[in-house]
């Protein structure tokens, strides 16, 4: 009896060990996916970002903002190279965005996985460069279709759209590329349909959910739908020259945007829009 005490035992022991080993194991394997599934650290470069003071990720900056700087941009050209905006999400949905597609432009709709990929496009983002796509999409890339190029996305004279790789097979390949047109139009305004090439697509181990638009047109999209801005910008980045003096720059910003390493001097005060300081500058270099 002693001897069946003591198998039994040891067999406890080994059945503990087991277990413990399978639980030490499923813990690495989650830690190993969130490590390597990470998105990877923003490198800004030389660059001015303009983040909320409150620590928030999102700007949901009022429009006016944007508007000012893209306005007075050409005062400080030998100090800025590229301004980088990208909007909130807009959602797609019966009482947000509504897309389609041009000139007979869908196909295979009656796929098994149509509706599943078809309806999974989820947000409308206005972008004036591809590194918000890659930023808010980690592991991705970017490919423009000929004749296009990242720079055409800051174009205000036409309509630019970048698709989720996963609708091509949706789309029909015997359209020149001309002819691929998404129209976009919110459901509050029924009367405009914007025309949008489509450009390129990007691919990545995130959703596909998003459909990013030129960030003129996304604009051109709200105002005629008259959609309230007060929070349409979710994030604000300054590229600049290299080797130039920025002191005036940081001066017309600092009408605007309290300065990251001096916040004290602005509490209680209001900016040139009569608006407290909720937002900062930081300047980042290589």
């Amino acid at each position: 009896m002693g001897k069946d005490i003591k198998e039994k035992k040891n067999l406890w022991i080994l059945v503990v060990c087991i277990i413990t080993v399978a639980i030490a194991a499923t813990v690495l394997v989650v830690f190993r996916e969130k490590l390597f599934n990470k998105k990877e650290e923003v490198n800004y470069g030389n660059a001015i970002a303009i983040e909320r003071i409150d620590g928030q990720d999102s700007l949901r900056m009022p429009y006016k903002y944007i508007d000012k700087i893209l306005m007075d941009k050409l005062l400080f050209q030998e100090e800025i190279e590229l301004i980088s905006i990208s909007s909130v999400n807009f959602e797609v949905s019966e009482e947000g965005i509504r897309w389609g597609m041009s000139n007979n432009g869908l196909v295979n709709t009656g796929d098994k996985d149509a509706l599943k990929i078809l309806g999974g496009i989820k947000y409308c983002k206005g972008i004036t460069d591809t590194s918000s796509i890659i930023n808010e999409k980690g592991n991705s890339s970017v490919i423009f279709y000929e004749g296009y190029s990242e720079q055409i996305l800051t174009d205000s004279s036409n309509d630019y759209v970048i698709i989720p790789s996963s609708m091509i097979r949706y789309i029909n390949d015997e359209l020149t590329s001309e002819e691929k047109v998404m129209t976009l139009r919110h459901s509050s305004e029924s009367n405009s349909i914007g025309q949008y090439k489509i450009i390129g697509e990007y691919t990545t181990k995130d959703e596909y959910d998003t459909i990013y638009v030129s960030y003129s047109s996304m604009v051109k999209l709200l105002k005629a739908a008259k959609i309230e801005m007060s929070e349409y910008v979710d994030t604000l980045l300054i590229i600049l020259n290299e080797g130039k003096d920025c002191t005036k720059l940081i001066e017309y910003l600092e009408e605007y945007f309290a300065d990251a390493d001096s916040l004290e001097k602005y509490e209680g005060k209001i900016n040139m829009f009569d608006d407290p300081y909720i937002y900062q500058f930081v300047h980042y270099s290589k």
